[in-house]
Parts: C-alpha cells; sequence; structure tokens
C-alpha cells in the first residue's frame, strides 16, 4: 500500500510541476501541497525510505508557494527541505549533496525575496561551499584561482522580488 501512495505522490508533484509551467499556479500549488501531505505521511512510517521524496516535495512546495507571492509560507517549506536535506547530506554526502546545493539556492531566493538579504547571503555561501565539495576543478573551470570566491549566481527567482514600500 506505501507503494501505491508513494506512485500518487510521484505523479502530484509531476502535476504540480506541468501547472506550474502552464501558469496555473494555484493548481499546481494544490497538486503540491496534496504530494508533500502523502509524503509527510509515508516519512513518518519509513523515514530511511521516504524522507529524501519528502525533501523534494517541501523544495517543490516552496517553488509553488513563491510562485504566489507567499513568501513566509514558501521561506518555511524551503527551511524544512534544507534542514531534512542536510541531515541526508551529512549521512551520504555522495548522493544527496547535490539536492541540498538546490535546496539552499531556493532558500536563499526566498529569503532575498523577502528583504532578508544577510540570510540570503549567509545561505548563498553555504550554497556555493556545497558545489564546491561537489565538485572542487569547478573554481579553476570558473577563472576562480586568483579570486578564490563565485561570483553570486542567483535564481531568476530573485528578480521578482517586491519593492519594500509595498508596489507591484
Amino acid at each position: 500500500m506505501p507503494e501505491s501512495r508513494a506512485n500518487k505522490a510521484i505523479e502530484l508533484t509531476k502535476k504540480s510541476r506541468r501547472l506550474a509551467d502552464l501558469g496555473r499556479r494555484e493548481e499546481a500549488l494544490a497538486a503540491s501541497e496534496q504530494a508533500v501531505a502523502i509524503r509527510r505521511q509515508l516519512a513518518k512510517d519509513r523515514p530511511d525510505t521516504y524522507l529524501p521524496q519528502l525533501a523534494a516535495s517541501l523544495n517543490n512546495q516552496s517553488l509553488r508557494l513563491a510562485d504566489l507571492g507567499r513568501r513566509e509560507e514558501a521561506l518555511a517549506a524551503g527551511e524544512q527541505a534544507v534542514a531534512i536535506r542536510r541531515q541526508l547530506a551529512k549521512d551520504r554526502p555522495d548522493t544527496y549533496l547535490p539536492h541540498l546545493a538546490a535546496s539552499l539556492d531556493n532558500l536563499a531566493a526566498t529569503l532575498w525575496s523577502l528583504g532578508r538579504d544577510a540570510e540570503a547571503s549567509a545561505i548563498r555561501e553555504e550554497a556555493d561551499a556545497v558545489a564546491w565539495e561537489l565538485d572542487p576543478r569547478r573554481r579553476l573551470r570558473l577563472g576562480e584561482e586568483q579570486t578564490g570566491r563565485r561570483a553570486a549566481h542567483w535564481p531568476l527567482q530573485i528578480f521578482r522580488r517586491k519593492p519594500a514600500s509595498g508596489l507591484p
């Protein structure tokens, strides 16, 4: 029975992404929320098997919430995804560091969209460190042998930040 629920969560996640691509944001979020609920229950019963999928669903939910301008909720989902993925990466870095880097990148963008620039920069630095751990030669390919640091490469999502005044 867990396998059928897990398959349903997979389908809901795919549906969420397709709907988001079509600009149907509310429906995309609804599908994402259903996937999170299923995976939360599965992870509660069998964390070793389903915790990675829960983190993926939370990351997706964070993106869907951000698409709707619900940034505080996006932040909460993103922080949950990062917390899970940090633990997974600690236990199995070869498998989970790439996923952690993606979630950190998303979290940094969400923080930046909330005007929390210092926190966003710290998370961005952590994402860079994780990426460098994955591929130490990356710095050389990016011409960083002189600076030792990579230029920030924020995802496009950050450009959706609304001004602090609340103006559109």
